[in-house]
């Protein structure tokens, strides 16, 4: 309870909330719906060439279900609309961290994959099929069974939203409230998954590329880069906004949203759309030839020692 200026009564505080048809809201709403479109529009373009050499090499089976966690990492940021609870922030944060933790675990298992292959093919080539099948779905269960632990841990240990509210030092008469998340789990938990973009980039940036083969390597490269940078940049932005109740927690929330919206979309645009821009612009390059390293484990020629191949002999 709190009594306003020059009053002699004691009312309990008025909490604002992100409603579904506030400006901000609505803002949010518009941005998801862009992101689903491109995810949607993604998974249609690979649906349609399933089982080409291309979607293969990308991963197969486990490419759309990179895309679906990316959908569901981008639903589960309208769980910072409307009303908050008990349940709801229990889920807010485990649901985003996870949905990305399988869509990155994916692509690291891909970047290994191009790093052993490039780096090591005549050892890595009687293997290929177990990496490829087993391995890859044993590593992204690992993973996931990792930032699962982690989610518990969060969820086992960060207050209610209850008893959040129960322990305010009420000395205000109106403030914006929020799922209660702190800043060590949020940092541990959304750790992991930079972590895994880091190991990505760090196994593709220096691959050694197949001459006249499509650069899948590229693609991880550029898109697990923007990933990085964008969480980087997130560090200074949420941790310098003031812990003031009645103005963080609605910037705090909104930052964490737009953010982890810029981090899905770059994943999409960078490693997404360049593929499907071969698949309509240039689709005779979508051919067993040009991605022999990466299915078959042909060792690649990278351009410098094609050249310096002498000419058959007449």
């Amino acid at each position: 309870m709190w009594s306003g200026e020059r009053s002699t009564n004691c009312s309990p505080p008025i909490f604002d909330i992100l409603a579904w048809d506030t400006p901000d809201a609505l803002k949010i709403i518009l941005s998801c719906l862009v992101l689903l479109i491109c995810q949607v529009s993604v998974s249609i373009v690979f649906l349609i060439h399933r089982g080409t050499p291309l979607v293969k090499a990308s991963g197969g089976v486990l490419t759309f279900l990179a895309l679906l966690s990316l959908t569901g990492a981008c639903l589960s940021l309208l769980l910072f609309l409307g009303q908050p609870g008990d349940v709801l922030c229990h889920l807010q944060l485990p649901l985003i961290t996870i949905f990305q933790t399988l869509a990155l675990s994916i692509i690291l298992s891909i970047s290994l994959q191009i790093f052993f292959v490039t780096e090591f093919p005549k050892k890595v080539a009687p293997h290929l099929h177990i990496l490829q099948g087993p391995g890859s779905w044993l590593f992204v269960l690992i993973c996931c069974a990792v930032q699962a632990a982690l989610c518990g841990w969060f969820v086992k240990e960060e207050p209610s939203l209850s008893e959040f509210v129960a322990k305010l030092n009420i000395n205000f008469e109106r403030a914006f409230l929020s799922c209660p998340v702190s800043s060590d789990k949020l940092a541990v938990m959304q750790g992991l998954n930079c972590a895994m973009a880091l190991v990505s980039f760090m196994s593709t940036f220096m691959a050694v590329k197949p001459h006249h083969q499509y650069n899948l390597a590229r693609d991880i490269t550029f898109s697990t880069l923007i990933y990085c940078v964008i969480w980087v940049i997130f560090i200074p932005v949420y941790t310098g906004l003031t812990t003031n109740i009645l103005t963080v927690s609605k910037s705090k929330s909104i930052v964490h949203v737009y953010f982890t919206l810029a981090s899905n979309l770059g994943l999409v645009v960078a490693y997404y759309f360049p593929k499907c821009y071969l698949l309509f612009k240039n689709p005779d390059y979508n051919t067993p030839e040009h991605f022999c390293t990466f299915l078959e484990g042909v060792p690649p020629t990278p351009p410098q020692e094609e050249e310096q191949q002498p000419p058959p002999a007449k």
